[in-house]
């Protein structure tokens, strides 16, 4: 690939879905340690494709096979699936979603036509809650709670309504039970 190297390739898909599985070919044995950066599933090297190819396929073959949940969005004319672990918060738009991931900035998230009600429905049973009229946040990615806001490990603050409060704990109490 003279345009683009295998690793401006892995950055691009792990920046589109962080638990794909990448699997490096290369006969420069030394790469190996430079693709760790990019949590391969493994790194084959040519000279020894024939003995190591075939078990390290079965092995993605059986991890393909775990379902991951995800929600199917509707942007514009196009669908796109998005795994729930990936979404960080939801965030109303006028009659639009905007879906964040981990680093995504406001024209990064993706912008869905759809009322919060629905989100909710889809999301509630996934560690998702409600926090304010116009937000939904994955409760995986919150480090603290402080008296009108979300802080989520990303850095980002997310507000919490009086209405939503006590709905909010009670999620943050199942969480850490579990």
């Amino acid at each position: 690939m003279p345009e683009v190297n295998g690793f401006e390739v892995a950055s691009y898909l792990k920046k589109w879905n962080r638990e794909c599985c990448i699997v490096f070919v290369s006969n420069k044995d030394d790469l190996v340690f430079q693709s760790l950066v990019y949590h391969p599933f493994f790194f084959i090297r040519k000279a020894h494709l024939d003995e190591e190819l075939e078990p390290q396929l079965l092995e993605l073959q059986k991890k393909a096979g775990k379902k991951v949940p995800q929600i199917e969005l509707q942007t514009g004319r196009q669908s796109v699936k998005l795994a729930l672990r990936d979404i960080w918060f939801v965030e109303s738009e006028k009659n639009y979603l905007l879906f964040y991931r981990e680093k995504d900035t406001r024209d990064e998230a993706i912008r869905v036509r759809m009322k919060m009600s629905e989100a909710e429905k889809k999301l509630e049973a996934h560690k998702f809650v409600r926090t304010h009229k116009g937000y939904l946040v994955n409760m995986n990615y919150v480090y603290r709670l402080r008296e009108k806001e979300l802080l989520l490990l990303n850095g980002k603050s997310i507000p919490v309504s009086r209405n939503y409060l006590n709905q909010v704990r009670m999620k943050i109490m199942g969480v850490v039970m579990e």
